[in-house]
């Protein structure tokens, strides 16, 4: 049975404001006093407060409890009006009319409620985000001076500490309605609650330190209606039920987040009690059920409002749901389930007073329902079916529900076009069919959809262009008028494939505050029109084929054609135009009034200089103009103090957190004042045409992490002042003109990679950056440095992953600290280094992995350290110098070619089988290619050229498969060479791979392997039954087989060349070329033998 709107005010007491009936008493109530008692008495006319004055000894009392209680907000707070003589004036206070007794004490307002129908369950409650504004280390006693007290609700106090709920509130006894939710309290809830026989209304959810210990005291709330123990902890479930079970009353149980997984269950003599048929509201979300959807379910026939999301429900929905048509509000998202029984339009066939439907979050299959007729009769408002894999196409049905606000049919399968009739009659606010697999045009129809907040068709494979309607004016049947399309805050049509122009209707009247047409097809110039969003806070056009210029609107003031007044384009936060084809250059009006906190220009044509006006982008966090190519000098104003218009004050620009100028060709020096006052994180300066020495004001960035001045033209000394600038964690210099030592400052920092490389450095490195342990990337290539390796190099530096010092001049041998380390790439090529390779280099684990049959991608380094996997890093490999950028991770790396090496290559290296490249090329080494050389299955690139060694080429190299460059030229290898396709095809890429070894022989070189004489076979004795001779038959036939044979292969041999005269003549020119070949050589030779004879 459902409830009167009267009835709803006992059972929450008040939530909803006074009916009218009520209101016209109060007022009626009012006059009459005023006529027969005048203005001494005071009335309330409307309201709960009272005709009389409140009890001196309950205003005291609560000024009592006001002390316990501590207001953030103490001038213009909630308690701020508890002064006044007549306490029932106070907010969140009512008393009686008739007798002044305090009746009602609520703190904080309530949450709104939203009551459909006159259902009494149907109510959201609004979530409040901010902090409580009171608190109170425990609850005053004085309450209890309250006596006549019937609704109390602290929901918006906040207890501090490990406070259980105080027992004498069991003595509150003429309480109706006790909300405590979201307080606080912690421990066992006092079985003294169960004295409030009158109680109609319990609300302690979300206090999530509370425990249930006993439950028997529920048993005694005779009159409860409203029962919600969301977030308390339950000792027995079962004793739980049993007890709710004897409440006659009860019709409303949330137990969200109350049992762990398995710990929720219902006797089965439950399944059919008068309990589960009377329940109207049941939420039992959040509480890890698993299994199939609990059976006793299909026995609560009143049910309106059901919530089983955020469990581990799988199997399928069971055909049983269709019977439960007096749902109002379904929720079964965020679980396993994997089918629904009978189909989704068999599912909600019968159900005229569902509003709320959400299945999102699961795995559903299967078409939604071809069939539009199903869809008709429903007034559903709610509809999220998201997040499943639901495949077909979208019902035309969904375009004809009658008032629907939220419609998700996203991250699905679903395919096709959308149906022009979604957008016929309906008065949606948000629409999300983002992620799915939709084709076709966006429908002209979709701008009808004149209440519409959000609209998300993204990750789609739509085509064609954008409508020209949306910002246009469209008739509103209902009124007659014609209404502006304005109350969109966010469309978002991203990575489609949509393609055309801009429309410049978009902008018109647009009150869009997210707009994002990025990753599509877009062509053309961006339309001015854009300026006119003044309620845009991000703007992304990145990622299409615009072209044309950035128009030079932006930042200036615009028209308002409400108000009549010149209205700032000031909103925006976010502008990305980035990886489009936009030329021209920066307009300086962009930097004029924008309230921009990231501006993403970068990755297009731009030209000319910077303009001096971005420096009044006092907000600007991200700044990115990179690969583009603009010139000129650095403005050098960024770190200045810029005058604040509104304020009247000069600010300092120090707000932004990553500036990025690279890859332009911006000359001139790097102005000093970008170090003064610039609180950036990220400074990119890389690639440009920056000359000058680096300024030492640079030091002075506390906050920057990430400085990158490489591939510049910078010249001189590095300065010597980095110890203050302790954020640091990559620093690149490379590919400058720097000069003088490394300075010892740097080793005073915490960091992560270094690169210093292709610049004249000289000297040794710093002692200082033995403090360098969390070092990562070590890049000293390049350069003139000496004196021998550091041997502080080793067990300390834990996560020292790539170390490149080749082409110095460092000597000396290598330390045996180097093989503690985790190295995945170690480069020491072209040094004067000597001695032999430590054998313990077979134990670098970073190039190695120990397991039978690993992954390679498991011994990837990948360490959450911004740009760091994107650095780039120059390496000799297949004989030529790659950069290696995004994919440095996957380079594994040993080089120590161009060094005075010697001794034997050691066996132990064949255990570095992550190895992608091996070159120790022009050594001393001498010695056998390591037998197991064939273990090494990832190598790609390997030289051994340029060493004395010799011996056969192990037959395990032709296990190689990855192979794709090989050298091992002017060594002393002798014998055949192994074969394989894989050998094969690198030869025939080059031929000098094998060469300067001369005892080499066999395919693919002409120089033929001897042919090993086989041992003479002794004489066969005749046995004693052959003694007497052979049959002369078996010689006729072995001669005569022995003849036909000689025949067949003579002429067919010489019989073609006589008959075939093209092939006889072909045949006599290639053993006259051979012969001519043979002459020659011998002439040469010859002619050789003689000089060398002469000159002796």
């Amino acid at each position: 049975m459902l409830y009167s709107f009267e009835e709803v005010e006992s059972i929450k007491s008040r939530i909803v404001i006074m009916g009218r009936y009520h209101q016209v008493l109060g007022f009626v109530i009012c006059g009459v006093s005023l006529l027969l008692m005048g203005s001494s008495w005071r009335c309330s006319c409307g309201n709960s407060s009272a005709l009389l004055l409140c009890r001196r000894e309950e205003r005291d009392a609560l000024l009592e409890f006001k002390k316990s209680l501590f207001e953030s907000n103490s001038l213009n707070g909630f308690l701020s009006s508890w002064e006044a003589e007549d306490c029932c004036v106070w907010e969140g206070l009512s008393c009686d009319r008739a007798t002044g007794h305090v009746i009602r004490l609520e703190i904080l307002p309530q949450p709104r409620v939203t009551i459909i129908e006159n259902d009494p369950f149907s109510y959201e409650w609004e979530s409040f985000q901010s902090d409580p504004a009171v608190s109170a280390s425990e609850l005053s006693p004085s309450l209890l001076r309250l006596r006549y007290l019937n609704h109390l609700d602290l929901s918006g106090l906040s207890i501090n500490g490990s406070t259980p709920i105080p027992a004498f509130i069991g003595s509150l006894k003429h309480l109706s309605y006790l909300n405590l939710s979201n307080v606080g309290f912690q421990g066992a809830v006092p079985p003294h609650l169960g004295n409030l026989t009158n109680l109609e209304v319990l609300d302690l959810h979300f206090n999530y330190g509370l425990l249930l210990a006993h439950s028997h005291w529920i048993s005694r709330l005779v009159a409860l209606k409203y029962l919600d123990l969301s977030g308390v902890s339950p000792r027995k479930a079962q004793d739980l039920m049993q007890v709710l079970n004897s409440l006659p009353s009860l019709s409303h149980l949330a137990l969200r987040s109350c049992f762990s997984a398995g710990a929720f269950s219902i006797s089965p003599g439950l399944f059919n009690s008068s309990f589960l048929a009377r329940l109207q509201y049941l939420d039992l979300s959040d509480n890890s059920l698993q299994g199939p959807i609990p059976t006793f379910l299909q026995n609560m026939t009143s049910i309106r409002h059901l919530y089983l999301s955020g469990n581990e429900l799988n199997c399928s929905i069971p055909i049983w749901f269709s019977n439960l048509n007096g749902l109002v509000h379904l929720d079964l998202g965020a679980n396993w389930l994997d089918s629904i029984e009978g189909g989704f339009s068999f599912f909600i066939r019968d159900k005229c007073r569902l509003r709320f439907l959400s299945l999102e979050d699961n795995q559903l299959q299967g078409e939604i329902d071809r069939n539009s007729s199903g869809f008709c009769a429903f007034g559903l408002e709610f509809l999220d079916l998201s997040r499943n894999l639901f495949t077909g196409i979208i019902p035309e049905g969904l375009g004809q529900l009658s008032r629907p606000e939220f419609l998700g049919l996203s991250d699905n399968l679903i395919s096709g076009s959308i149906p022009p009739s979604i957008g016929e009659n309906l008065e949606m606010d948000k629409l999300f069919l983002h992620d799915n697999l939709l084709t076709g045009t966006i429908p002209a129809s979709l701008c009808k959809l004149r209440s519409i907040q959000v609209l998300d068709l993204s990750r789609n494979n739509l085509s064609g262009w954008i409508p020209n309607c949306w910002g246009n004016a469209t008739f509103n049947f209902i009124s007659g008028k014609h209404r502006n399309f304005s109350s969109m805050m966010e469309l978002d049509l991203s990575h489609n494939l949509i393609s055309g122009s801009i429309p410049p209707s978009i902008g018109e009247n647009l009150e869009v505050e997210y707009l994002f047409l990025n990753d599509n097809l877009l062509t053309g110039p961006i339309p001015a029109s854009l300026c006119k969003l003044r309620s845009v806070s991000l703007l992304d056009l990145s990622r299409n084929k615009l072209s044309g210029w950035i128009p030079n609107c932006w930042g200036n003031a615009t028209f308002n054609f409400i108000s009549g007044k010149l209205w700032n384009f000031s909103s925006i936060t976010e502008l990305d135009l980035s990886y489009n084809l936009i030329s021209g250059s920066i307009p300086p009006s962009i930097g004029e009034n924008l309230e921009v906190e990231s501006l993403f220009l970068n990755d297009n044509l731009l030209t000319g200089p910077i303009p001096v006006s971005l420096c009044k982008l006092r907000s600007v966090s991200l700044l990115d103009l990179s690969r583009n190519k603009l010139s000129g000098w650095i403005p050098n104003c960024w770190g200045n103090t810029t005058f604040n218009f509104i304020s009247g004050k000069l600010r300092n620009f120090f707000s932004i957190m990553e500036l990025d100028l690279s890859h332009n060709l911006i000359s001139g020096s790097i102005p000093p004042s970008i170090g003064e006052n610039l609180e950036v994180e990220s400074l990119f300066l890389n690639d440009n045409l920056l000359t000058g020495q680096i300024p030492a004001s640079l030091c002075k960035l506390k906050s920057v992490s990430l400085l990158d001045l490489s591939r510049n033209k910078l010249s001189g000394w590095i300065p010597n002042c980095w110890e203050n600038a302790t954020s640091l964690s990559l620093i690149n210099f490379s590919s400058n003109r720097l000069s003088g030592v490394i300075p010892s400052s740097i080793g005073n920092l915490d960091l992560i990679s270094l690169h210093l490389n292709n610049n004249s450095l000289h000297g040794e490195v710093p002692d200082s950056f033995r403090n360098l342990l969390g070092l990562m990337t070590l890049d000293l290539g390049e350069n003139k440095l000496s004196g021998v390796l550091p041997e502080w190099l080793g067990v300390d530096f834990q996560v020292l992953v790539f170390l490149r010092l080749r082409e110095n001049h460092f000597t000396g041998t290598l330390p045996m600290q180097l093989c503690l380390l985790q190295l995945q790439l170690l480069d020491l090529a072209v040094n004067n280094l000597h001695g032999t390779i430590p054998r313990c280099f077979g134990s670098l684990i970073g190039m190695s992995h120990r397991s039978s049959s690993p992954e390679r991608n498991d011994y990837l380094v990948a360490p959450s350290v911004p740009y760091w996997d994107a650095e780039p890093m120059t390496e000799v490999m297949k004989g030529r110098e790659l950069e290696y950028t995004t994919n440095l991770k996957f380079m594994f790396s040993l080089d120590l070619s161009s060094n005075n090496f010697s001794g034997p290559i050691p066996h132990e290296l064949t255990s570095l089988n992550l190895l992608n490249s091996l070159n120790l090329s022009h050594n001393l080494l001498s010695g056998n290619i390591p037998e197991k050389i064939g273990d090494m299955k990832w190598l790609e690139s390997l030289d051994l050229s340029g060493n004395q060694l010799s011996g056969e080429i192990p037959p395990s190299i032709s296990l190689l498969t990855m192979l794709s460059h090989l050298n091992l030229s002017d060594n002393n290898f002798a014998g055949k060479i192994p074969k394989s396709s894989q050998l094969d095809s690198l030869y025939v890429s080059d031929h000098s791979i094998y060469s300067g070894n001369p005892l080499l022989c066999g395919d693919p070189l002409l120089n033929k392997c001897p042919v090993q004489k086989e041992a003479p076979t002794p004489p066969k004795i005749p046995s004693r039954e052959n003694m007497g001779g052979s049959d002369p038959l078996d010689k006729v036939t072995f001669y005569g087989v022995v003849m036909l044979g000689f025949a067949t292969g003579f002429w067919g041999a010489i019989g073609i060349l006589v008959f075939k005269k093209s092939w006889r003549a072909a045949y006599f020119t290639f053993a006259e070329e051979i012969a001519n070949k043979i002459y020659v050589a011998v002439s040469l030779k010859v002619a050789k033998l003689k000089t060398v004879m002469r000159g002796e």
